[in-house]
């Protein structure tokens, strides 16, 4: 798994994945958590306007469409887990935002990630499935 599985790190066709950038954040970890970082972090390029993390509504539907094409569904207790991870990983970038600003050295958009958490942080620790999945 790519530590840092945002789209800024991976080059794709419209097939398979063509290359990975971040191999300093390459680790071995349990699938969940691995899916729970993607979710959301995928859209975020961190780039001027590419900071806009992906709300709980379109994290449950990356995980539904990975399960859609893995072909099997995860556990309601790798749910939880990857909601988990979705919350850790915010939290993290959270730090990461607090520090570029108090050193005087972040942009006006870069927030997003204590925005999503503030929003949202409740609800990815209480994860769960789509009932109707």
């Amino acid at each position: 798994m790519i530590g840092d599985p945002s789209s800024r790190n991976v080059r794709l066709d419209d097939r398979r994945l063509l290359a990975v950038y971040d191999w300093d954040s390459v680790a071995l970890v349990p699938e969940s958590t691995a899916l729970g970082q993607a979710a959301a972090t995928w859209s975020v390029t961190a780039d001027p306007g590419g900071t806009e993390f992906p709300s709980v509504a379109d994290i449950r539907g990356f995980i539904g469409d990975y399960e859609e094409a893995a072909g099997y569904r995860l556990a309601d207790e790798q749910w939880r887990a990857a909601g988990a991870a979705a919350a850790y990983l915010l939290a993290y970038t959270s730090r990461c935002e607090h520090s570029l600003d108090v050193k005087g050295l972040a942009r006006p958009d870069q927030h997003a990630a204590r925005d999503r958490l503030a929003e949202a942080g409740e609800s990815l620790l209480a994860f769960a499935p789509d009932p109707e999945r």
